[in-house]
């Protein structure tokens, strides 16, 4: 986990076929490592994670300037990641534009 809103996956694809990638919680900004409640939101990202499986889906079939992959992320537990965080108040919604 990098943020509150990225982390690093190695992502299972299924057939002994594994990947990384950078994935960017779509809809959602969460704080900064360096402002209020950064570290917070980072630690709470990695255990909202850590109950596999994981499902990830992309907003757009490439990546965003970042190099990152945007998509939704649902954990084992059913739980919408970024709304989870929202809903803690640990990221707001953001859709695009100026934050």
């Amino acid at each position: 986990v990098h943020d509150g809103d990225t982390c690093h996956l190695r992502i299972d694809l299924g057939m002994h076929v594994h990947t990384t990638a950078d994935i960017r919680i779509a809809h959602i900004n969460a704080p900064e490592l360096h402002e209020e409640n950064g570290s917070k939101a980072r630690a709470r990202l990695a255990e909202l994670l850590s109950f596999a499986p994981l499902i990830i889906k992309t907003e757009r079939d490439r990546v965003e300037k970042y190099g990152r992959w945007l998509g939704t992320i649902t954990n084992g537990k059913g739980a919408d990641v970024g709304l989870t965080l929202i809903e803690e108040g640990l990221a707001v919604k953001y859709e695009g534009g100026r934050r």
